[in-house]
């Protein structure tokens, strides 16, 4: 068996979906159990401080909240922990999804040190949340435009949840990013300082229309100064400046940057605290693009 059959078939080998279902049903039982378990230490507090002082029944009251909470919390966190790592076995591989969906892919290009950044898991609301990744949110915006897909990482067990992977040897890499740009929709560049990065920059913005490139920035303003005068030159035009904002949620990619036919572009912060959901806040690039490149 070559090195590249034999990797996928590793792979193929790590994911089991009977394993991954079991994963997702026990997140979302221990989300349940987690809302029981709040709600339980609320009613044993009521009737534990019936007939007691205010004061006393006040205090008593706000100690099982906290217990229970701090609880519940507890098991939201694993049980989404769980039903990430169940998505992951049950993750579609990028064939796969480009067979269902006939649409020219979004291909999501990164360094792979971007994957654990991306990849860890929030969990936005308590007690049934299963608990997102920022690439799976990222990746949910641009799926209205097609289906999203990336390299994988060499040797990696499992896929991470969100764009669906497909593996490749080191030395066709370079030769398959360029034949996806040529089909992509839209190509989805994660910020990075190294040469891989570089190399993918310069051939997309050779290549691509500057409408349908798209820079993920995950630096506070300070590294993305820095960033700027590594990868500005490659551009027509300058990028842009790292918009202010006072109030924020803590976020790793805080931002995207994206263009205009002139290659004039535009910084949309992720992070902003009215509300940060990446579908919401990419609402408006997402329309540009599909208008641009056609639905």
């Amino acid at each position: 068996m070559n090195p590249i059959r034999a990797m996928l078939h590793r792979n193929a080998l790590s994911r089991s979906a009977p394993r991954g279902r079991l994963l997702v049903v026990a997140g979302r039982g221990l989300g349940v159990v987690g809302l029981c378990v709040f709600f339980l230490a609320l009613g044993i507090a009521s009737i534990r401080t019936h007939g007691e002082s205010l004061g006393e029944g006040v205090v008593a009251f706000g100690v099982a909240a906290g217990i229970g909470g701090a609880v519940a919390g507890f098991l939201t966190v694993v049980g989404a922990a769980f039903s990430a790592l169940g998505r992951r076995h049950l993750a579609a591989g990028a064939e796969a999804l480009m067979r269902r969906d006939e649409r020219p892919p979004v291909l999501y290009l990164r360094p792979f040190t971007l994957d654990p950044v991306a990849g860890e898991v929030r969990v936005r609301q308590p007690f049934m949340s299963r608990g997102h990744t920022e690439e799976e949110e990222i990746v949910d915006a641009f799926a209205a435009i097609g289906p999203v897909i990336a390299i994988g990482r060499p040797g990696e067990e499992l896929p991470p949840t969100g764009a669906a992977r497909m593996y490749v040897s080191m030395a066709d890499w370079q030769r398959v990013v360029l034949d996806l740009m040529a089909r992509a929709r839209l190509v989805v560049l994660g910020g990075a300082y190294g040469e891989g990065f570089l190399w993918e920059l310069r051939h997309a913005v050779a290549r691509v229309p500057p409408s349908a490139l798209v820079l993920l920035i995950p630096f506070e303003p300070g590294p993305y100064e820095e960033f700027r005068r590594m990868a500005g030159p490659l551009f027509p035009r300058s990028l842009p400046d790292y918009p202010p904002l006072r109030a924020r949620v803590q976020r790793q990619i805080t931002g995207v940057v994206y263009f205009a036919d002139d290659w004039t572009g535009y910084f949309l912060r992720l992070d902003a605290t009215t509300d940060s959901r990446p579908a919401v806040v990419l609402g408006p690039l997402i329309a540009h693009v599909r208008g641009i490149v056609g639905d």
